[in-house]
């Protein structure tokens, strides 16, 4: 997730908890019952997509490097081996390029062309120190990184999907929050501490970016929050009765 979702996710697990510690204030049946079940819902579901989203990513990546890392060792070995034969030997030389890959796919046909380079003359590299079975180990690294590779776009795949579930996630928790927003300062009008509380929770906190809040404003009348609207509705209440 971003850090922008992240704090939202945030939000959403103390609104969940709020709800849940004023579940008798709220009918059993009704929008905000429905609403705070909702956010209950989405913070699982945001919790376990999120941790395929990232999981996937770092475990994909990194078997899908470390076995490229090895199988590069392996093909710089024998480059080097097959140029110090060159040196009698130039057309031998010349059968091993060794270029910089830039992509896995050209790190797999490098392995490739070296292992049938390689085929017939396993002898000449072992008489210069490799193993015996050093071609056997070649091609159990080239296998080992075809497996890495595929493993590693199929995590891709299933990371798109999780990237995707969250995006319908926190789309469902955008309805559930507008629904409260209405609703809840509407029920604790009356009640400074818990409507103190719930502006509190449902703040999502961003870093400050040393501006000033511009006064935000809808048409001609002024956004306020439920604690300066609940302000209001309780010095209307306490205002006397004018005679006709």
């Amino acid at each position: 997730m971003t850090g922008r979702e992240t704090r939202r996710y945030e939000m959403l697990q103390r609104v969940s908890v709020f709800g849940e510690h004023h579940r008798e204030s709220f009918p059993e049946a009704g929008p905000v019952r429905n609403a705070f079940d909702t956010i209950s819902e989405v913070v699982q579901q945001i919790g376990a997509h999120a941790m395929v989203h990232h999981s996937t990513a770092r475990e994909g990546k990194g078997k899908k490097d470390a076995a490229r890392a090895a199988l590069e060792a392996q093909i710089a070995v024998i480059w080097r081996c097959a140029q110090l034969m060159g040196r009698d030997r130039p057309e031998l030389s010349d059968s091993f390029h060794l270029r910089r890959p830039r992509s896995d796919r050209a790190v797999l046909i490098a392995g490739q062309l070296f292992s049938r380079q390689v085929a017939g003359k396993e002898q000449e590299f072992v008489n210069l120190g490799m193993p015996e079975d050093f071609h056997v180990q070649l091609n159990e690294l080239i296998t080992a990184y075809e497996d890495a590779l595929q493993a590693w776009k199929s995590s891709r795949t299933t990371r798109r999907t999780a990237r995707l579930n969250l995006d319908v996630v926190f789309s469902r928790s955008s309805r559930a929050i507008q629904t409260l927003d209405v609703v809840v300062p509407n029920c604790f009008w009356n009640d400074r501490a818990t409507l103190a509380v719930w502006e509190r929770d449902r703040r999502v906190e961003y870093p400050r970016v040393g501006r000033r809040r511009k006064q935000v404003r809808s048409g001609k009348f002024e956004v306020r929050s439920g604690s300066e609207m609940a302000e209001v509705r309780r010095t209307s209440n306490q205002q006397p009765a004018t005679r006709n």
